[in-house]
């Protein structure tokens, strides 16, 4: 936290337009407390005005386009001190066409504007905003991360395995990572839900000294149905 605390502080102090700041973690109140510390920080030194913060925040995950369009007309202005702060808070919940909208602001931001968006389910992101973006993580470890990143390819050689194959248990410990860092990077889906369920049914039939072999099969079909 520490280190992710001086990176944003000196972020938020660099001269000249900067990269907007995609901050990711799982805990929400760790990166909201993160955020708005730092702010904080920055009106206590002259840095930005309380006048010159705008937040975009919603209850339900569904940022729509109305929403995004009065929150960027905000960085048409010019600061009252040195920055412009915007300020996304859970981001993955932008609609499709509020990212879009979004990304065009993000390419042509001001220098003293800077964008910050938080996120637990960056994976949610389009992958234009996510490579426009600086990425700070809070509450993970690095290796996690890249981990998530792989997740593509570590699914993909996973989903390419055939049901007749002779599956380890390594192999199988393999899936479950893959399917947990892929909840952790995108977050719940039918899909995923339906794999993780197929995932415990296998554990739990061994467990029971069942039909391990019938249980694996089921979870390798649905793998393989996904890849299709």
């Amino acid at each position: 936290m520490s280190e992710g605390r001086q990176q944003l502080d000196l972020w938020l102090r660099a001269d000249g337009a900067q990269t907007p700041l995609l901050i990711v973690g799982q805990e929400e109140q760790a990166l909201d407390q993160l955020v708005e510390e730092a702010i904080a920080r920055a009106v206590a030194d002259q840095l930005i005005s309380t006048g010159d913060i705008e937040t975009l925040v919603t209850e339900k995950c569904n940022i729509s386009i109305k929403q995004v369009r009065s929150f960027i007309a905000g960085a048409r202005l010019k600061p009252i001190k040195q920055r412009h702060i915007l300020y996304i808070k859970r981001a993955h919940c932008l609609s499709q066409t509020a990212a879009s909208a979004l990304l065009k602001t993000l390419e042509e931001a001001p220098d003293y504007a800077r964008y910050i968006l938080t996120s637990k389910w960056p994976g949610r992101l389009l992958i234009t905003i996510r490579s426009r973006c600086r990425r700070l993580t809070v509450n993970e470890e690095a290796s996690q991360l890249e981990e998530a990143k792989n997740v593509t390819r570590q699914g993909q050689e996973v989903m390419s395995l055939n049901i007749a194959d002779d599956i380890d248990e390594e192999r199988i410990g393999s899936i479950a990572k893959s399917l947990a860092d892929e909840l952790n990077a995108k977050g719940p889906s039918r899909e995923l839900k339906l794999l993780l369920l197929r995932l415990v049914d296998y554990y739990r039939i061994k467990e029971k000294g069942g039909n391990e072999k019938m249980a694996k099969e089921v979870l390798l079909a649905h793998l393989t149905a996904r890849k299709k």
